[in-house]
């Protein structure tokens, strides 16, 4: 009964940290693709939406933060990128949970 909400919250979260905490520039790109393209072949394989759904979200918003870091560039400390990432996360959680 606890592992739905888990999973709900968990792989999104799991997806964006491990995608946002790729170096930037070209690795981060190849690495959102790769995701990208991952997620497509499951959901194609599978035939369920859930779970790349899911992982779509972190994908996304590791492509936000990626795209952030990237706008910035050298004016975005790492310190700074890294503080900015558990806050991404919340505003996405907090627009996820509006009706």
């Amino acid at each position: 009964m606890t592992s739905v909400p888990l999973l709900l919250l968990g792989l999104p979260l799991v997806v964006f940290a491990s995608l946002a905490l790729l170096p930037g520039g070209r690795p981060a790109v190849w690495g959102l693709a790769a995701a990208a393209v991952l997620a497509a072949v499951v959901r194609a394989a599978s035939g369920d939406a859930v779970l790349p759904m899911l992982a779509g979200v972190g994908i996304a918003l590791a492509a936000i933060a990626q795209g952030l870091r990237a706008m910035l560039g050298p004016r975005l400390p790492h310190r700074m990128y890294l503080a900015l990432l558990p806050a991404l996360a919340l505003a996405a959680l907090a627009l996820g949970s509006m009706r």
